[in-house]
């Protein structure tokens, strides 16, 4: 087996993976998915803007659903993410990983300055 010389770095997940991962807890936790709970309200559940959350704080958020009656907006309130409360700290870490890391995820639609560049 052969080994990494690399080094990774993992930021908070896309719209898309926030999503799976919220629905991965709710099931744990509510017993149900986006989808269920959408269907028992008939749409009136309105799922956060869970922009800059890590999976830990996603995950906090569908505990916090689960002792408020399954309401993703209050949980949603109720838990601050990393990424704004330290904004300054988390904007210096992804900037010096730019130009010095792998990005773990899938790449966005940005391009950046150094050594490193990733377009699509």
């Amino acid at each position: 087996m052969g080994r990494w010389d690399s080094i990774w770095f993992v930021d908070n997940p896309g719209p898309r993976e926030q999503l799976d991962i919220l629905d991965i807890y709710l099931k744990q936790f509510l017993g149900k998915t986006i989808g269920e709970l959408m269907a028992e309200s008939d749409g009136r559940v309105k799922i956060p803007d869970l922009d800059g959350y890590s999976g830990a704080e996603i995950r906090q958020v569908a505990i916090e659903a689960a002792y408020n009656g399954g309401d993703l907006e209050a949980a949603a309130r109720f838990v601050i993410p990393i990424s704004k409360s330290q904004k300054q700290q988390m904007d210096a870490l992804r900037e010096w990983a730019r130009a010095r890391t792998i990005p773990a995820g899938r790449p966005q639609a940005e391009e950046t300055r150094g050594k490193r560049r990733v377009t699509l």
